[in-house]
């Protein structure tokens, strides 16, 4: 179980790392263009802020501090809980983020061709930062679900023969 445990803090730092990279990079952009990173309205390109990929990252970095201090844990009651609402941000970050996706696929198709630009300036929508954190956010709940498997597994007393 613990290197289910450390896998799932893993992805989500990875997840982490490669979504506040991400906003720093729109940041970053939104700076050069605009002077001021407090700018909300009539931009050339959205405040970084007011984007979905800022309420990701905060997603993964919340999920990274709960596995962290899941990893960390020595009483399985208060584990298990800790690991339930990890497994619940998880699912909503996961739906999060393949809507935002979906919506990138929904402006692809939608626009003329040659005409796209994504997220993080991508023509493609399956090489948008909304894609690799959705797959992200995917293989994170899917290490949860295993986690939470593998310990329901190992709380449940073996059945005892009928004589």
């Amino acid at each position: 179980m613990k290197k289910l445990i450390f896998t799932q803090s893993f992805i989500l730092a990875f997840g982490t790392a490669f979504s506040w990279y991400t906003v720093f990079t729109e940041f970053q952009g939104f700076y050069t263009n605009e002077g001021t990173i407090f700018k909300i309205a009539d931009c050339i390109e959205p405040n970084p802020v007011t984007t979905p990929c800022f309420y990701g990252a905060i997603a993964f970095a919340v999920a990274l501090v709960m596995s962290l201090i899941i990893m960390n844990r020595k009483e399985i009651a208060r584990f298990i809980s800790l690991q339930k609402n990890l497994l619940v941000l998880l699912i909503a970050g996961t739906v999060f983020a393949w809507s935002n996706f979906g919506f990138e696929i929904s402006k692809y198709l939608t626009t003329p061709r040659g005409g796209y630009v994504g997220c993080s300036g991508a023509a493609n929508p399956f090489l948008t930062a909304c894609f690799i954190g959705s797959v992200i956010f995917t293989l994170a709940l899917i290490t949860a679900v295993l986690t939470n498997r593998k310990v329901k597994k190992e709380q449940t007393p073996p059945a005892t023969p009928m004589v």
